[in-house]
């Protein structure tokens, strides 16, 4: 059971890092992108 419930949290714990490195990366995009319309303009 408590190897289970191990598994689980690592599997989750998993999950966030790759939520946060996505929004991470879609904050980076969006920056660069509005800088780049900025200097077109």
């Amino acid at each position: 059971m408590l190897y289970i419930y191990i598994k689980w949290t690592k599997y989750f714990q998993k999950l966030e890092i790759v939520r946060f490195a996505k929004s991470f990366y879609l904050t980076f995009l969006d920056r660069s992108f509005k800088r780049a319309v900025f200097q077109k303009s």
